[in-house]
């Protein structure tokens, strides 16, 4: 049986308790993200639209 990572696990819970805090909110954000600290690329989740961000994208 297939098993998930324990990062994506925490990437999983991550999205979902945003997007409960975004539904919740009276405006609504532009956009949202996850900054992670080990992930290779920029990616834009399709299901929620959530980027996952490394650290070093934010760099100058």
């Amino acid at each position: 049986m297939f098993q998930l990572s324990r990062s994506l696990k925490i990437k999983l819970i991550l999205k979902k308790c945003i997007l409960k805090f975004s539904d919740s909110m009276k405006k609504k954000p532009r956009f949202m993200c996850v900054i992670t600290a080990n992930f290779k690329a920029v990616v834009k989740d399709p299901e929620t639209g959530i980027y996952l961000l490394p650290i070093t994208a934010l760099r100058p």
